[in-house]
């Protein structure tokens, strides 16, 4: 008869037990994880001698890719930058085999049925997409491993771009613009919100006597309301600039 041990230790040595005791020479298991396992054997013969030494047989099973993480420097997840530019990365995690590449496809919505045929293949793990239109992108990637397993649903990473800000028209119930000189020197000054792709954050503002300044964060005072009051510093003519800061910056 035989005695077997079937695990994941190269040198494990079968128990002597009617648990692990086989009369046939055949054996069927069922493997429950990737990754390699071992199928240990020593024969007793009639007279009861024991195989001085095990046998041990190696299997290798890889059924499957176990995940992709995705990231990039450039642009947060679920989040809008203004650059133009991304640099995406990404790696798979495979107990078996190892990874042989991957399936890579950006897209402006996301990919319902995945058809490699339509992505791009590579074996590297980094990539950076050039001069981006605005809107919100889907960047997708399978991976395949060394046995040809690959990965069941794409990892999608989702990102925005917005370059645009749009200025809001200004209106003064205080000073009308083109009415002439007033005598008033609190000046209110009104807008209407703005539509913007990332959202609106607030709107810099900045008084002064040139008439084309551009409100920078660095000088520029901030508000998230659409109305202010100031106080004109003398006589003369003042402009008022404002500028839309939106989510993407």
């Amino acid at each position: 008869c035989y005695y077997y041990a079937f695990d994941q230790m190269p040198t494990t040595i079968p128990k002597l037990t009617d648990e692990n005791r086989l009369t046939d020479t055949e054996l069927q298991v069922s493997i429950p994880d990737d990754g390699v396992w071992y199928f240990h054997l020593i024969c007793e013969d009639n007279a009861g001698n024991i195989s001085p030494q095990a046998e041990h047989y190696s299997i290798k099973v890889d059924r499957e890719i176990s995940g992709i993480v995705i990231k990039s420097p450039t642009h947060a997840k679920d989040e809008f930058a203004n650059q133009i530019n991304v640099h995406l990365q990404w790696k798979a995690r495979d107990a078996g085999s190892g990874i042989e590449g991957y399936y890579i496809l950006l897209e402006q919505k996301v990919v319902d049925r995945f058809e490699v045929e339509r992505a791009e293949w590579t074996k590297d793990e980094e990539r950076v997409y050039k001069n981006l239109s605005d809107g919100i992108w889907y960047f997708h990637v399978l991976a395949r491993d060394k046995v040809g397993n690959i990965s069941s649903d794409p990892a999608i990473y989702k990102f925005g771009i917005d370059t645009v800000a749009e200025a809001p028209e200004i209106g003064s119930p205080t000073h009308p613009e083109n009415y002439g000189w007033c005598k008033e020197d609190n000046a209110v000054l009104t807008w209407q919100p703005v539509a913007d792709l990332s959202g609106v954050k607030g709107y810099l503002y900045w008084l002064d006597n040139k008439p084309y300044t551009q409100p920078q964060k660095e000088f520029s005072n901030f508000t998230e309301q659409t109305k202010v009051e100031l106080t004109l510093p003398g006589e003369g003519i003042w402009y008022f600039h404002l500028a839309t800061l939106d989510q993407a910056g």
